[in-house]
């Protein structure tokens, strides 16, 4: 079961080196042929997401990460969504997908932390950014505490 697994994951990280080389009509052919097998795989529609934001197809890339969020709150499909919700300045809708995202896995705090700065909230930001600091001890994070603290 594992190995399947190792393979699994090893071809989706291939399709998403394909994104991030830019080889897009490629991962795109071979996204679009396994949704036609798989038509409800969330990893699939997370990276035709990322495909179409790559495209910089920022709605179709929504319509992606809203199809696997609306049917499980699923933390990746958050990440990815808020990400491109500050990209295209909607910082607010943002933070509460971080916000869910880090009700599911502490690990999103420091994201949370990220979009809270950004909006200059560093109350907010102090406050994540000391959750992943208690999980994740980094002496870089403890400088930007401590500039935030003052």
């Amino acid at each position: 079961m594992t190995k399947k697994i190792k393979v699994e994951n090893r071809f989706f990280d291939s399709i998403q080196y394909l994104i991030d080389s830019r080889k897009l009509d490629g991962a795109d052919n071979i996204i679009n042929q396994l949704l036609i097998m798989n038509p409800l795989d969330d990893r699939l529609h997370i990276l035709k997401g990322q495909l179409h934001e790559a495209r910089m197809q920022y709605d179709s890339a929504l319509y992606q990460y809203d199809f696997v969020i609306f049917r499980t709150p699923y933390p990746t499909a958050l990440d990815k969504r808020a990400t491109l919700l500050i990209k295209v300045g909607k910082y607010k809708d943002a933070l509460e997908d971080y916000k869910k995202a880090y009700e599911i896995n502490y690990d999103y705090s420091y994201k949370l932390g990220q979009a809270f700065e950004r909006i200059n909230l560093k109350d907010s930001a102090l406050k994540y950014y000391s959750i992943y600091f208690e999980h994740y001890p980094d002496s870089i994070l403890q400088k930007k505490i401590n500039l935030l603290s003052k």
